[in-house]
């Protein structure tokens, strides 16, 4: 259930808007207490505690979306019915959103193909497991989408959203709503969300959506790709081997040269016995592995780290240290959702003003293990909570 707290809400009809300035006046209950509290070291532990308050929502509303709301409401009943249907629109535009790994999955039979498991395997062996797992990224991406598709998603999206704020009040029609896709990472898909008026103009700051990637289409990549690698060892039938083998042989021979009958017997024979030879083997030197040290299977240690859960915790528990995070270097969270798994954050933009107070992790007995990850970094704050662990 949705619950927000509203103690410092004015029972007037008219809102003075310095009584929200603080976030935590529209902060919703249950696990945004708990999050902010400690950082929880285990996924079982985060899990277990959202079990037992059954709430869905943790974190706060962002200010400025906050504002207009407030303003176009008439008491605090239907404050609370419009943040709520404002989640409503965020959750909806999520589903909508992740139609395109739907679309992802119907496309796996092309993608994962003899070409897919040659560039994996070269990945590895030339540049190791991070760039192998950006290749992985990139492959399983939005990217991969047309344009069109993804511009239906975007602007399916957009309208849900714009209709559930226009319907309260706190947009006019004539405004926009503006979803783009951004990039996609180990753990999410990030979304950029922008709110302007009729002349362009921007009517709060944007926002980023995080969607955490689904766990069903991250089974179904790693299903693919070990049966394809698979098809591909046994497809190879002898007659096949050895034609390729045979073929090499009469490209590198002078011309004019032809084998003999007993030559070409001979040279079967031996094609046979390496044949045989690499079948035998064929279980043992499978070196191509989708599951390393960044698999996104639930339960893999990382998920501790990773995912909507430990970012949650570590993101809401930061932000509680730390007053005015806009001028930090550090992005502002706003809320996450952990039933639907995904998040809203301030964007990492120039118009958010450049960084006036470095915050050092180490200070709150806190590390970030990919912290130099240029991709984490934009316009100098960390926009990835993920990652982040106790020292001790």
């Amino acid at each position: 259930m949705l619950q927000i707290r509203t103690n410092y809400f004015n029972t007037s009809k008219k809102y003075n808007i310095q009584e929200y300035e603080n976030n935590k006046n529209l902060a919703f209950k249950g696990l945004t207490k708990d999050f902010e509290r400690k950082i929880y070291p285990r996924h079982k532990n985060l899990t277990a505690l959202y079990n037992i308050r059954q709430s869905d929502i943790a974190g706060t509303m962002p200010y400025d979306l906050t504002k207009r709301i407030v303003l176009n409401a008439s008491n605090k009943a239907e404050i609370k019915e419009d943040i709520k249907t404002a989640i409503k629109s965020f959750q909806q535009a999520v589903v909508e959103l992740r139609e395109g790994e739907k679309i992802l999955q119907k496309m796996l039979p092309e993608i994962i193909n003899a070409d897919f498991i040659t560039q994996s395997k070269k990945h590895l062996d030339n540049g190791g497991i991070n760039e192998y797992v950006e290749f992985l990224n990139k492959t399983f991406s939005y990217e991969a989408l047309s344009k069109k598709q993804l511009e239906t998603l975007e602007n399916q999206a957009s309208q849900t959203i714009k209709n559930a704020l226009v319907n309260m009040g706190a947009l006019n029609d004539s405004d926009a709503i503006k979803i783009n896709f951004l990039a996609s990472g180990s753990f999410g898909h990030a979304f950029n969300i922008s709110f302007s008026d009729k002349n362009g103009n921007k009517l709060i700051h944007d926002k980023t959506i995080k969607i955490y990637r689904n766990r069903e289409l991250e089974q179904e990549i790693r299903e693919r790709i070990d049966k394809k690698e698979q098809e591909l060892k046994y497809a190879q039938s002898f007659d096949d081997y050895f034609t390729l083998r045979y073929t090499e042989l009469i490209n590198t021979m002078p011309k004019g040269i032809i084998l003999t009958q007993e030559l070409y017997d001979a040279f079967k024979a031996a094609c046979l016995i390496k044949y045989n030879e690499a079948q035998s083997m064929i279980k043992d030197d499978f070196e191509f592995k989708f599951e390393d040290d960044y698999a996104l299977d639930i339960e893999d240690e990382c998920i501790d780290e990773h995912g909507c859960f430990a970012e949650a915790n570590r993101a809401l528990f930061i932000k509680n240290k730390i007053p005015n995070m806009k001028t930090t270097n550090l992005i502002e969270p706003f809320f996450f959702d952990l039933k639907n798994r995904f998040a809203l954050f301030e964007t990492a933009d120039d118009e958010l003003g450049k960084v006036k107070k470095e915050i050092d992790l180490k200070k709150l007995n806190l590390k970030h293990s990919d912290i130099n990850n240029p991709d984490n970094i934009i316009n100098g704050r960390l926009i990835d909570y993920g990652g982040i662990t106790k020292i001790n």
